[in-house]
């Protein structure tokens, strides 16, 4: 128990800055738990002096990505707050690796049916990131005429169901 206590960084005394930060990330790679969790505990227990900017730097700068990884849906709709959607992070490199997962039937994504089961403004976001990619807060709003109120529930909709992803961590409420 001691090794991995120490393995883990526990408690954070040692490491600071942003390389501490890819660092806990790398041991704590696909490991789900609430977004929240990520900055209120996992991180700053590990990381002394933790600062969500270094968090934020590191997903700007490609290096790590988040998700909320997929699993076998229910009927009920995925909505609540984002802050308490599990997500986990990955290196960008090991990107295709998950995908290749769902492609290949190991994690499940919805199907045509679940489809359905989103709200009419998160389907409308999801069709406008389709045919226009990765955007800015602004994009979904312009393209798809909704309300700003309307395009944030829809992308926490979206995000809660592991549709979309983000190059930010802020979004999830500090």
């Amino acid at each position: 128990m001691r090794f991995l206590i120490h393995w883990q960084g526990l408690p954070g005394r040692g490491s600071e800055g942003p390389e501490a930060v890819r660092e806990a990330l790398r041991r704590l790679r696909v490991f789900c738990s609430p977004a929240l969790a990520w900055e209120s505990s996992l991180l700053p227990h590990r990381i002394r002096n933790y600062n969500p900017d270094h968090l934020d730097q590191i997903l700007a700068a490609g290096e790590f990505l988040w998700l909320r990884p997929l699993t076998p849906v229910t009927n009920a709709r995925r909505n609540g707050p984002v802050r308490n959607t599990p997500i986990m992070f990955i290196e960008r490199s090991q990107t295709q690796h998950w995908l290749s997962r769902v492609t290949h039937g190991d994690l499940k994504g919805p199907d045509a049916s679940e489809w359905a089961l989103l709200s009419a403004p998160a389907t409308r976001i999801r069709e406008a990131l389709l045919c226009g990619g990765a955007a800015f807060f602004s994009d979904p709003v312009a393209r798809t005429g909704l309300l700003r109120t309307q395009v944030e529930e829809a992308l926490a909709e979206l995000v809660a169901w592991g549709i979309v992803t983000c190059d930010s961590f802020s979004g999830f409420g500090r």
